[in-house]
């Protein structure tokens, strides 16, 4: 098997999301000039939500790719850390919200509906409504700026 076709490590696979979301910020500096056409193919593979096609693209670019690696592997610490410690979030909460990158101003999007709720980062919004409301990309509801 190719390099660039090796199958991704399972628990890589699911601390991929919140380590490119942590990474988004950093890449037009790592990248360059070659930043536009990387975060274009970048949000077309994040929308088709393969993490091995989503590697193969950081494997093409070494400087981002290392830093994925890193942003991984501390996502994977803090988890972990987490875990240990036995922390079950505020006031028992077993879904805690993740930690914010580091240098994030702090705000995020809160989606409500009836099967749950979850956060969207500032640059996962896409659309808006007529009154100009970010809406979930996911479920196409308005949704609430907070702080975290």
């Amino acid at each position: 098997m190719s390099a660039s076709k090796e199958q991704m490590d399972p628990e890589n696979q699911e601390y991929l999301p919140e380590a490119i979301i942590r990474l988004h910020r950093e890449l037009p500096e790592i990248l360059g000039p070659d930043a536009p056409i990387f975060l274009a193919e970048l949000d077309r593979r994040l929308a088709q939500g393969d993490s091995n096609d989503l590697m193969e693209l950081f494997r093409r670019y070494p400087a981002a790719h290392q830093r994925l690696q890193e942003k991984i592997d501390l996502v994977t610490q803090e988890r972990e850390e987490k875990i240990l410690r036995g922390s079950r979030g505020l006031f028992g909460d077993p879904h805690p919200s993740p930690p914010r990158p580091q240098g994030s101003p702090g705000f995020s999007y809160r989606c409500n509906t009836a099967s749950g709720t979850h956060w969207v980062a500032l640059f996962e919004v896409t659309r808006r409504d007529l009154v100009g409301r970010a809406l979930c990309p996911e479920h196409n509801e308005p949704l609430t700026l907070k702080r975290r």
